[in-house]
């Protein structure tokens, strides 16, 4: 993916303002020095549910959808969901924040889509309560980006149970979006909506954060990071200069600050995984987070639901190992692990 699951970049910060809790007037010098870069490897899609279980999920070799699932104890996987989803691009996913299967150790629902392969490459979901339902063309017409092979779809949930799918218009250079309050119903999805910032050129798919009603893109050539809401007509520039590789980027409800943090992960230029943060009140790196090399665009999972400052710690990053194609973890802790899961193939 270009803007996978979310992505961002800052360095110096000239003006912030907060208003009815979006940012306004920023201006920013460069970050770290990068060439354009787009990771080869196809990116997983990764979550974290208010029960602290990890979703991860990724298009197989067979282009079905593969899982590996963490229940709070340990890992499983890898598993493969659905053999014959014929996925035509990488998954996205978004779990509940209010809908969860029964027994002694619940999971959130889980709602995971991604462009179908066929021509029409509508948009695709398929869904777990308690067992997986799917996969359903719910439409949308084509969700595949103007550059056909290289955009997915972005998901957010927002409320108790609404689920937000955003994707790159096929023939303009818009954000689209669709949205509904009964997932597991797949009639009740909206009809698609144009968002208003086609004035800024869009060069990646879009990264949803649906409870902030944000959307964040990479223009074209990856020189900026821009954000805007969703259902709104500003865009706000974060970032001067080439981005190094799309960003991924997610938000995260502080509560004690009456402000909003949000976290970006991008490999550098010349490789490491590199992040930064803000908020209404503070501004955190660019700094890297581990030397580590990255086969695709990374993935974070960032706990959303703990009540309470926000921090680092709350993140998680996954993506492709480089050498053996198996899903590599950076966890809270900071440690680094090659979980064994895959192959997750080459991008296309």
């Amino acid at each position: 993916m270009l803007l996978r699951n979310r992505h961002v970049l800052i360095r110096v910060l000239s003006s912030l303002v907060l208003i009815g809790g979006v940012f306004t007037a920023l201006a920013v010098t460069a970050g770290p020095a990068s060439a354009v870069v787009d990771i080869p490897g196809p990116e997983p899609a990764a979550t974290i549910d208010s029960y602290d279980h990890r979703y991860v999920f990724w298009k197989g070799t067979n282009k079905g959808l593969w899982e590996g699932y963490y229940n709070g104890t340990r890992w499983f996987g890898p598993i493969n969901v659905d053999p014959g989803a014929n996925m035509g691009s990488e998954p996205t996913v978004a779990v509940s924040a209010s809908q969860h299967t029964g027994g002694s150790n619940p999971s959130a629902y889980q709602f995971v889509f991604w462009k179908g392969a066929g021509s029409a490459h509508n948009l695709i979901e398929e869904y777990f309560d308690g067992s997986w339902h799917g996969p359903f063309d719910i439409g949308m017409g084509n969700v595949g980006g103007y550059i056909l092979n290289q955009y997915a779809p972005s998901a957010s949930w927002y409320d108790s149970t609404g689920i937000i799918v955003a994707w790159t218009g096929a023939t303009d250079t818009n954000i689209w979006y669709t949205f509904t309050k009964s997932p597991t119903n797949t009639g009740s999805w909206s009809s698609p909506q144009k968002s208003s910032h086609g004035n800024v050129a869009v060069g990646s798919e879009p990264s949803v954060f649906g409870p902030l009603d944000s959307v964040f893109w990479a223009d074209s050539g990856f020189q900026d990071l821009w954000w805007g809401a969703l259902q709104g007509s500003s865009s706000h520039n974060y970032h001067d200069g080439p981005l190094g590789g799309p960003p991924t980027s997610t938000a995260v409800p502080n509560t004690e600050c009456v402000c909003d943090d949000y976290y970006a992960f991008w490999q550098g230029a010349t490789g490491g995984l590199w992040y930064m943060t803000w908020s209404a009140v503070n501004l955190r790196g660019p700094s890297e987070v581990c030397a580590c090399q990255l086969g695709s665009d990374p993935s974070i999972a960032l706990d959303a639901f703990t009540p309470g400052p926000s921090s680092i710690s709350q993140a998680e990053v996954y993506w492709r190992c480089p050498n053996d194609q198996n899903l590599c973890q950076r966890d809270m802790t900071g440690r680094v692990t090659d979980l064994d899961f895959g192959p997750i193939p080459s991008e296309g």
